[in-house]
């Protein structure tokens, strides 16, 4: 059972997630105050430098004062800033997501999850909705012989264009978000680069 570790202000339960850099964010849910932290060794040294921190009025709650906030602060992942935010790497800053939108028009909760400051954006690309079209032959799509064969004794020959591109980017690593209508073959474009990749 993973080891729960209070808050040293509120006594709330802390949420403590180790980042991409080895480091650790830090961040209560009661009163709101949330850091970066290097690693310590293990996690009762982040804990205890988080608390160290609290102390000596390095951390905050939001909206300063040192004074306990409610949640998360205002837009912002846990109070911290969202200058420190960017510079930690936890969200693109607001001109990195302008420069992923360009010159689109987005809808309101498309902006919201793009500029939520709670998560890091790591791609964002407009594709214009278009209805499945035929595409390549199943052999043309890199896939072993087996599954292939599987395909086609199933009736699967073709694919649609959406589904050689969401194989081919679910194999190369990718995050990939299909829209498509009922019955167009979602589950074939995200099974099919799966079952190939448990192959491999």
């Amino acid at each position: 059972m993973a080891q729960r570790y209070p808050c040293p202000v509120c006594a709330d339960a802390l949420d403590i997630r180790r980042m991409y850099d080895k480091k650790y964010h830090v961040r209560c849910a009661g009163c709101g105050r949330a850091d970066v932290i290097d690693p310590c060794g293990n996690l009762d040294g982040v804990v205890l430098e988080f608390a160290c921190r609290c102390d000596d009025g390095r951390i905050e709650a939001p909206g300063g004062g040192g004074a306990a906030g409610a949640g998360g602060g205002a837009g912002t992942a846990g109070g911290m800033s969202a200058e420190r935010l960017s510079e930690e790497r936890l969200v693109r800053s607001a001109a990195e997501i302008d420069g992923m939108v360009g010159g689109n028009d987005v809808d309101e909760m498309t902006a919201r999850i793009l500029r939520t400051q709670d998560a890091y954006v790591s791609h964002y690309e407009r594709i214009e909705r278009a209805g499945p079209g035929p595409g390549p032959p199943v052999a043309s799509a890199g896939l072993g012989d087996g599954l292939a064969a599987g395909l086609a004794a199933s009736g699967i020959t073709e694919l649609y264009g959406f589904q050689a591109d969401a194989i081919a980017r679910v194999l190369a690593g990718e995050n990939v978000v299909i829209e498509a209508p009922t019955a167009s073959g979602k589950t074939e474009a995200f099974a099919v680069p799966v079952l190939e990749a448990l192959r491999r």
